[in-house]
């Protein structure tokens, strides 16, 4: 982005020690400025790491960005930074890994194609995924991976009804039971990658952030974002909740409606606590 914007962003954002996983930020790719589409820059307090391209030849083709906004600092224990090779996938996903010592985390934004427009759109989701996938299955095991996905898929109910396939399932399932959608295309290749991982959708399992996270301009709505974290960690205990203090601010500074997607904000307990049910009033708060 131009740094009028990012410097915009950045006060807006704070001085605090939150990693911001971004998707469709190509919105603030302005090429003939200089920008490239694999892009690092500072601001004064975080910085900044995107993957944008302009819009494809074809139809059902859009323009395409996600961003990582890392706290001033961390940049100095990046072990290092993922950005898929298949030029299908350029625009959708961004990883990083921070190591030192025993510290080791892993931030991801996925961005994944809209559920429509047949086979094609299909296959770069999958693809998506097990690019996501195989770079997990690089990392060191002591690891922990958080995931900021717009999945443009809808979970909850599907026609099988298969159980996911944990041995723990019955104590925190892949998806969870609050405000479930039936489930499509992106939704079945959401639930196949959690499954496979060991992962869980964070959000479907508190009710207060298991609601819609996204608002057409006719004031239609749908739940197609998600914060995805290891099964281990989200039993740990958190805090959950939509900010939409901060997605109002965002949208406006580039000039868009309100409507579209909301922020969902995940915040680590302070202290280890022993393992409890997500669906704890514990989690709902600082929800606005």
């Amino acid at each position: 982005m131009t740094s009028e914007i990012a410097r915009e962003w950045d006060n807006m954002l704070g001085a605090r020690s939150d990693v911001w996983m971004m998707q469709g930020t190509q919105a603030t790719f302005a090429p003939w400025k200089g920008e490239k589409a694999l892009q690092r820059s500072s601001a004064a307090n975080y910085d900044i790491w995107e993957n944008k391209i302009t819009k494809r030849k074809g139809v059902g083709s859009q323009p395409e960005g996600v961003a990582i906004w890392a706290p001033k600092g961390m940049s100095t224990i990046i072990k290092r930074v993922y950005v898929p090779y298949d030029t299908e996938l350029a625009g959708r996903g961004l990883i990083i890994h921070f190591e030192r010592g025993l510290f080791s985390y892993a931030f991801a934004t996925i961005y994944c194609p809209i559920n429509a427009f047949g086979p094609k759109n299909a296959k770069i989701n999958k693809k998506l995924w097990q690019w996501c996938q195989y770079v997990m299955q690089e990392l060191p095991t002591r690891t922990i991976m958080i995931i900021g996905t717009d999945a443009n898929g809808h979970v909850g109910i599907h026609d099988d009804q298969k159980t996911n396939n944990v041995d723990d399932r019955d104590e925190l399932p892949s998806i969870g039971s609050h405000n479930p959608d039936f489930e499509n295309g992106n939704g079945t290749q959401l639930r196949t990658f959690l499954n496979e991982t060991g992962m869980v959708a964070a959000n479907t399992h508190v009710l207060e952030t298991s609601g819609s996270t996204w608002m057409g301009s006719k004031g239609n709505k749908s739940r197609v974002d998600f914060i995805v974290l290891d099964r281990s960690t989200c039993l740990q205990g958190g805090h959950m909740c939509n900010d939409r203090q901060m997605h109002k601010a965002l949208r406006a500074s580039v000039g868009k409606r309100m409507n579209d997607h909301c922020l969902l904000r995940w915040t680590w307990s302070q202290v280890p606590r022993k393992k409890r049910s997500v669906t704890s009033n514990k989690w709902s708060d600082h929800v606005n």
